[in-house]
């Protein structure tokens, strides 16, 4: 399955990213559910925000309570339609400050970050420096794969064809690859 998983951009594929002092990632999860990798190889550090699983159910009531109601209403009241727009800011302080869970970390040259199946992350970069991240089809992903495909049938274009994914794995199986 990895292999026919890479044929999409940035699937198992490296990405590589250039930050600049005070650039972004905001809150998102990765496109469906995968897990990621991240690597900075050189220069500032960079700071990592994370909202464990658990997590997210009390992460979505806050969002609800505190986002503009056009902005839900126009994303038909799921915050998961802002969230995937990947053009939300929300300081780690404010889901403190409403009994979210929230974890940090400080990313320096030569470090790795690995963010789970689902785990809602974001952050900033403290200066200039250059990181490579990928996307990750692992096997242990298909679950999380069919439940994200579940959800989102008819409301998101899916960026990768998971029956597809999973039709050419059970092929692969068949023929003892």
């Amino acid at each position: 399955m990895l292999g026919d998983a890479a044929t999409y951009e940035g699937i198992n594929k490296n990405l590589l990213y250039m930050g600049t002092t005070g650039s972004h990632f905001s809150w998102h999860v990765e496109d469906h559910l995968l897990q990621s990798v991240s690597y900075l190889q050189s220069g500032a550090s960079k700071m990592w925000f994370f909202i464990a699983k658990c997590e997210v159910p009390r992460m979505v009531r806050v969002l609800v309570e505190h986002m503009d109601p056009v902005v839900i209403s126009v994303a038909g009241g799921d915050v998961w339609q802002v969230l995937g727009l990947k053009a939300s800011l929300w300081p780690a302080s404010f889901f403190l400050a409403h009994g979210v869970r929230v974890g940090f970390h400080k990313m320096e040259p030569g470090d790795f970050v690995v963010t789970g199946y689902g785990v809602s992350h974001g952050g900033f970069n403290a200066g200039v420096n250059v990181a490579s991240a990928v996307n990750l089809a692992c096997t242990g992903w298909i679950v999380h794969a069919i439940e994200h495909a579940m959800h989102w049938r008819g409301q998101l274009g899916m960026l990768i064809p998971v029956e597809k994914l999973l039709v050419l794995s059970a092929l692969k199986l068949a023929d003892a690859k």
